[in-house]
């Protein structure tokens, strides 16, 4: 009886073995070699971490030098090495098949580093640089490099471009990039939970570029809470001075358009040959009046004189400006279940608003309006986003975005390089990804 049971147990054990072994080898088999690999992150120790570049080509640290003078110190290093800076010194992480004099093996590494204690820092154990959220690898599976940089590490915020990304980084205590061949996502920590999310599914209309969010206005409100007054100024002046621009001077930023984008909405824009066009769309809840009297301030800022000139006996003229207000096309009607209203040009240019429900479309083009009103199934494309769920999203252009920020090194080292490009701002948990595609 009992050797039959030691039997069964065999057979039951070897069965759990070959299982296991099953498991093991498909795991091998679905994820690369590199999956199981120890990475700098993992060695070093999360407190004393003020920085870290994962696989940096020489090139790439020279430009880095540049934005963190703390990385001047660092000697030449070969291509495929990982550089950290910590409290007291800086570490280089090359593969342990080179040989290096005074080096310490770890894991796959052949670790050097500024001074013996620095060295005595780097190994496995409890508290690791891999720890930190933002520094998971689920983050972006496919990275070919982690960049992490400790808040106190990053240049001041002299420039505007540079204090907007300090807003964005308030309350956290560094910030991460992961980049891939197909794309890169900035993360940081954020303890507060955004609540205005969307679907990263969004139509396609073949636009220069588009902005899409949850709630503009409880964005902006937190943007302007974390910049500094003067920056907070210069922010609310330019966007006064573009609503006056597109509705008129009896319109405002603050108590007319801003209340309008409560909820979900998307400003797509074109430049053409007679300027930029834009086109927004959202749900709203904000009272009807507030469409009228857009239409009442923009008919007071179309031009309405022309100029009439006259030649007296071949020899003498006069010019005379003359009150003309026949250029101006205003019409209300209905078109596919909207109330469509016009106060335009007659070359198209001024302003047409579309309303269904709480549906409102809102342009400066009556043509491009009427060809969004006429479609009722938009093809839609997927932003770069791991979740069912967003922030805000979009389309830019890095080429055009690029000189807004040139006088930030930080920026220009982080943003994508040229073309077109789409993004999205999500949250997971206790930290906020800033996903784009190259």
């Amino acid at each position: 009886m009992l050797s039959f049971l030691l039997s069964r147990l065999a057979v039951v054990f070897v069965a759990f073995v070959a299982a296991a072994a099953s498991i093991i080898a498909l795991l091998f088999l679905v994820f690369p070699k590199s999956t199981f690999e120890d990475k700098a992150a993992d060695l070093l120790p999360k407190d004393a971490t003020r920085a870290l570049f994962e696989e940096i080509t020489p090139v790439e640290l020279r430009v880095w030098s540049e934005i963190l003078p703390a990385l001047r110190g660092v000697p030449a290093l070969t291509r495929g090495s990982s550089v950290a800076l910590l409290e007291n010194g800086w570490a280089i992480f090359q593969p342990r098949t080179a040989a290096i004099s005074g080096a310490k093996t770890v894991g796959e590494f052949s670790v050097t580093a500024s001074s013996p204690e620095v060295l005595m820092l780097i190994g496995r154990g409890a508290d690791r640089l891999s720890s930190l959220a933002m520094l998971r690898r689920s983050s972006l599976p496919q990275a070919s490099q982690r960049i992490y940089i400790r808040k106190d590490l990053l240049p001041s915020s002299d420039t505007l471009g540079d204090e907007l990304l300090h807003a964005f980084v308030k309350n956290t205590s560094g910030i991460a990039l992961h980049s891939s061949a197909s794309g890169s996502v900035l993360l940081w920590e954020n303890a507060s939970q955004q609540s205005a999310t969307f679907s990263p599914w969004v139509a396609d209309d073949a636009a220069d570029a588009f902005l899409a969010l949850g709630d503009a206005e409880q964005q902006w409100t937190l943007l302007m809470d974390r910049l500094s007054p003067a920056t907070a100024n210069v922010l609310s002046s330019l966007a006064a001075t573009s609503v006056r621009e597109h509705f008129g001077n009896d319109i405002s930023w603050t108590f007319d358009v801003l209340p309008l984008l409560k909820g979900e909405t998307k400003i797509t824009t074109r430049q053409t040959q007679s300027g930029a066009l834009f086109l927004i769309e959202g749900l709203h809840d904000a009272p009807n009046g507030i469409f009228a009297r857009m239409h009442t301030s923009v008919e007071q800022a179309l031009p309405k004189s022309m100029i009439e000139s006259n030649e007296f006996d071949a020899r003498f003229s006069s010019d005379r400006l003359l009150s003309d207000t026949s250029k101006i096309t205003k019409k209300i009607g209905k078109e596919n279940g909207w109330d469509v209203q016009d106060t335009t040009l007659t070359n198209g240019k001024g302003l047409v608003t579309a309303i269904r429900g709480n549906n409102f479309l809102v342009s400066n083009d009556t043509t491009w309006i009427r060809e969004r009103l006429k479609v009722t199934s938009p093809i839609l494309s997927k932003l770069p986003s791991q979740g069912a769920s967003i922030l805000a999203g979009g389309q830019a252009d890095a080429t055009t975005l690029r000189p807004h920020f040139q006088d930030s090194p930080l920026l220009t080292a982080i943003l994508p390089s040229g073309g077109s490009f789409l993004w999205s701002l999500e949250q997971r948990g206790n930290v906020m990804m800033l996903r784009w595609t190259k």
